[in-house]
Parts: C-alpha cells; structure tokens; sequence
C-alpha cells in the first residue's frame, strides 16, 4: 500500500501535465503549486517528525549522532536539545536631567 501510495504521489503530477492542456491555465498553475507545496511539507514532516522505527527514523537518528546531538543509554534513545541562546538584555536609555518649565503665576 505505501509504495502504490507513494508512486502515485509523483506519477499523478506527471499524468495531470500530459492530460492537463485541456483544463484551463489557472487550475494548472493551482495543482503545481499546491502540489509542490504539499510534497515540501510532507519531506520536511517525515524528516524532522518520523514515525519511531521507520527508515526515516533511524536516518534522523544518525543526522543528530554525526552532530552529537543524540546520546544512547542502555539501548535509550535520548535527543539532546541545545537550549536557544538568550539574547543580551538591551540597555535602557538613561533620560537627561533638563531644567523643568517654571508653571508659576504669570506676571
């Protein structure tokens, strides 16, 4: 089921460009776009997010090994997360001591 699944997901784009010239321009561009775009969020879901003992997995698993990000205990997996950097805390403007306006009565 997977690989029918994933054959159509690139022989379908393929189909729709030969069998496409009748449909109008605009649903052509729309279906490439859309389909581009849907392709992208899928590689980068399975990449970053991959179902636990896949292939894409244990890919993942040797990308964050390679840059010691991944520590194994005991056949445990650990994903070791570098904290984000805190960025400096910015100076406040020091206000200037100015001679205030004098509100007495007028003369």
């Amino acid at each position: 089921m997977f690989k029918q699944q994933r054959m159509m997901l690139y022989l379908l784009p393929l189909v729709f460009a030969f069998s496409g010239i009748a449909f109008p321009l605009g649903v052509m561009f729309y279906w490439l776009t859309s389909n581009i775009w849907t392709m992208a969020q899928q590689f980068l879901v399975i990449r970053n997010m991959p179902t636990p003992g896949s292939e894409a997995a244990k890919a993942r698993e040797e990308r964050l090994a390679r840059k010691g990000k991944l520590i194994a205990k005991d056949g445990d997996i650990i994903v070791v997360e570098e904290p984000k950097k805190q960025l400096p805390q910015r100076q406040q403007p020091v206000g200037k001591a100015r001679a205030k306006k004098q509100t007495g009565p007028k003369k």
